[in-house]
């Protein structure tokens, strides 16, 4: 009897104490015998392919970390880390449209170019206007997320106004170079250059019909907001004003244009190594033509 009695209390005794650390399942009580389980390792990260990241991204590992034990509880769920940034590529097309306008007589001449900058990225290059100092419009690149508003990202030079277009231009968006070339077709030094080119960041251009937007998103030169959308691109044809490089001074000869966006990196971007492209010419007197 009283070995029955004690051996009662020690199973009892037991039980309360495997239950107290979690080794007990409550719910096998149900059948009348006890189940045991040891505590089970949970990782303190867990790993998660973002397939449905749009466009032609390779697919992105977004870190799952475990939040604080709650009250009640032994864990909470997981709480992803900061949703993916979908950050812009910017690309150019290499010049067209190629003229010589004015005369070497009156040191007027020069090379006319169309320059057509656009988007392979993920998410769309988009800039606005913050501030103004010393008669300048600050401006602030925003960057989407996926599945989240834009948040602003970093400070990309300032908007400036172009009388001569009327409108305000993101300042230093590309460069304009013309290199000599020597016997085998080799760059060997800039002769003429435009290096602080400005730009009104709009969609006026589908390259990409497959990714770009049904209609354009970006189509105002305003401060509140320019950009340009995955797909599009922005083209200033040679026409106007800035498209082009004096080329009064050079010779006869064999050069190469090369255009190039975002020259400074200051535009937060996937890839920097696509940015510029180029033609080679023949310059010859008062004409122009593409070097076979």
């Amino acid at each position: 009897m009283v070995r029955a009695v004690l051996l009662g209390c020690l199973t009892a005794l037991l039980v309360a104490t495997l239950s107290w650390y979690g080794w007990l399942d409550p719910r096998a009580r149900a059948d009348g015998e006890v189940h045991f389980y040891p505590p089970v390792a949970i990782p303190a990260t867990a790993a998660l392919n973002a397939d449905d990241v749009p466009g032609n991204a390779q697919a992105t590992t977004v870190a799952l970390r475990l939040a604080p034990a709650a009250a009640g509880g032994r864990h909470a769920a997981p709480t992803p880390v900061p949703t993916v940034e979908l950050l812009p590529d910017l690309r150019i097309r290499a010049p067209s449209d190629l003229a010589l306008i004015g005369s070497r007589a009156a040191g007027t001449l020069r090379l006319k170019f169309t320059t057509t900058i656009w988007n392979d990225g993920l998410g769309p290059v988009e800039v606005r206007g913050s501030q103004h100092i010393d008669a300048e419009l600050r401006v602030i690149q925003y960057v989407h997320r996926a599945n989240a508003e834009p948040l602003p990202s970093q400070a990309v030079g300032s908007f400036d106004f172009d009388h001569r277009h009327g409108h305000l231009h993101l300042a230093g968006f590309a460069r304009y170079d013309l290199w000599s070339l020597n016997q085998a077709g080799e760059p060997v030094e800039i002769v003429a250059h435009n290096a602080k080119v400005g730009f009104c960041l709009m969609d006026n251009t589908p390259i990409d019909e497959q990714r770009a937007p049904d209609e354009p998103v970006y189509e105002n030169c305003n401060a509140e907001v320019q950009g340009i959308s995955v797909g599009y691109g922005d083209a200033y044809v040679a026409a106007l004003y800035e498209q082009d490089l004096n080329v009064t001074h050079l010779l006869t000869g064999r050069y190469r244009l090369v255009n190039t966006a975002n020259p400074e990196h200051e535009v937060r971007e996937l890839d920097y190594a696509n940015n510029s492209a180029h033609v080679d010419i023949v310059l010859n007197g008062d004409h122009v033509a593409l070097a076979h």
